[in-house]
């Protein structure tokens, strides 16, 4: 896991909000949503390591900057109330699931080995001939002007005879 990232708007603003959670809770919450995506949990943990980490800054107390990875000059460590929980090495991440702590909120979701989804995937064969088709019917093929006039025709005008 990377440590000491580079500012962002929002990392001052987070460092001072408390997590409701540890990092026991931050790997439950991961695998309960990779579970509910298909993922068998079981096979990722016997497969792969797993890390649960927080990333951090260098913060200088009194002037209240960060500094890029490297930069040693801060005197405080910060440390974010995000988690990432990772399956792999520093190589590969099998899976990655970010979580804010302040509100258990997901914040992104991947999974690079796609053999532990248990879910099959629909496979197209012929891709090709599907998009040369041209039978289409007449009102899917428009441009976004035409589409707006079927689905939002221009009222009716008022009728010449109607007094």
């Amino acid at each position: 896991m990377k440590t000491n990232i580079e500012e962002v708007e929002h990392y001052k603003e987070w460092a001072r909000m408390p997590s409701l959670i540890g990092s026991n809770e931050a790997y439950h919450l991961a695998t309960n949503w990779l579970a509910r995506v298909s993922v068998d949990v079981s096979a990722l943990n016997k497969k792969y390591e797993v890390h649960v980490g927080q990333p951090f800054f260098w913060g200088d107390q009194g002037t209240n900057k960060t500094y890029l990875q490297g930069s040693r000059v801060g005197t405080n460590k910060v440390t974010l109330p995000l988690y990432y929980v990772t399956w792999g090495d520093s190589n590969y991440e099998a899976a990655k699931v970010g979580i804010f702590g302040p509100t258990k909120q997901m914040m992104g979701l991947t999974i690079e080995d796609q053999s532990l989804l248990t879910r099959t995937f629909l496979v197209v064969t012929n891709q090709k001939e599907l998009m040369a088709m041209t039978n289409v019917p007449q009102g899917v093929v428009a441009t976004n002007g035409e589409l707006y006039k079927l689905f939002h025709p221009a009222p009716p005008l008022p009728r010449a005879d109607s007094r």
